[in-house]
């Protein structure tokens, strides 16, 4: 709990719960959060906690035991259940791989951040997934390329990314641009010791680590030119990731250079999409206005498809229809 309400440090618990919920609170609906301690062993007081309410979402945790207890108490207590996915481990045949097929299986509906998830979801379960996307956070930066001497790049984001730019440096400075790389992620000696000894003056490349938390965030894409994202997509796992990280850094005025995963694809127009880095770097060098012209576009479509007041009204319109009873076929499915 923070002087400004409940924070979490945890990107999906901000996206898919803390924000949307906030909103839906200023739209007059009583929302509250469960937060169970698996340390006790009891479920009482969650449980009565759900008594009267409408719907219950459950959100992403590791509290596998404790969920799919809940979801059985719920359904027996009449409120609807909502399955909320952002990642896929559907494809895991270990304990939470089960586990994901368990809520996909028995929840009443079913909600995911992304289309890749919900085809995900329709291949393992043979069951409709509605997509509600995640909505942009803080405050929106002015459109600006202007770039120095040494280029000033970010890149930032839970460290299960980071094999994705630890494989792509090279390529990044092969496009012989000069660079100061800024690395902001958790603190692990790894992450902290690979961004040392990757500086590399001989190539005009500066790689500086530095602690993530959100006010930094915000600072960093102040102070940067442009944001790098490179993708491992030999792991199947970061192909269902969502649109988070390209639409915060356009929403902060600044341009983004990324592999192509499914999510990024539809930011083609506004941002550099592609499987070369390097090149898209190149470009932006030499297309400076249409750098800026981009930015500012997809403001524009960011303000329009994924403000926290659109995002939330979807919420309430998938939610209010859950309740309707409008259930999926498949929901007796055993492990």
């Amino acid at each position: 709990m923070t002087p400004a309400g409940v924070h979490s440090v945890l990107a999906s618990y901000r996206y898919r719960m803390l924000i949307p919920l906030g909103v839906l609170k200023q739209r007059g609906h009583e929302v509250k959060i469960i937060a169970q301690n698996p340390d006790t062993g009891r479920l009482d007081s969650a449980i009565e906690q759900l008594r009267g309410a409408d719907a219950v979402i459950f959100a992403k945790n590791d509290l596998w035991n404790v969920n799919e207890s809940l979801l059985a108490a719920a359904r027996q207590l009449n409120v609807a259940t909502v399955a909320d996915f952002c990642d896929d481990y559907f494809g895991n045949r270990d304990r939470r791989g089960e586990h994901y097929l368990v809520m996909a299986m028995r929840a009443d509906a079913i909600s995911v951040s992304t289309p890749f998830l919900a085809r995900r979801i329709a291949e393992e379960t043979s069951r409709e997934a509605t997509v509600i996307v995640d909505p942009y956070e803080g405050p929106r930066g002015v459109a600006k390329w202007a770039p120095g001497r040494q280029l000033r790049a970010l890149w930032f984001g839970h460290h299960v990314n980071f094999p994705g730019l630890q494989k792509s440096l090279d390529v990044i400075l092969s496009a012989g641009i000069p660079m100061h790389l800024v690395v902001m992620t958790m603190n692990r000696p790894d992450i902290v010791q690979w961004c040392g000894a990757n500086s590399a003056p001989a190539r005009d490349c500066a790689v500086e680590f530095r602690e993530w938390s959100l006010e930094a965030m915000w600072r960093a894409l102040h102070d940067c030119d442009v944001v790098l994202l490179p993708i491992d997509r030999a792991h199947p796992y970061y192909l269902s990731k969502g649109h988070i990280r390209v639409v915060e850094s356009l929403w902060a005025g600044r341009f983004v250079i990324a592999n192509s995963v499914p999510a990024y694809e539809n930011f083609g127009a506004w941002a550099w999409i592609g499987d070369d880095i390097a090149a898209g770097l190149r470009w932006s060098v030499e297309h400076p206005s249409e750098v800026v012209a981009r930015i500012n576009h997809a403001q524009k479509h960011i303000l329009a498809t994924f403000s926290p007041q659109t995002i939330a009204k979807s919420w309430e319109k998938f939610l209010k229809s859950v309740r309707r009873g409008r259930r999926s076929s498949a929901a007796s499915w055993e492990p």
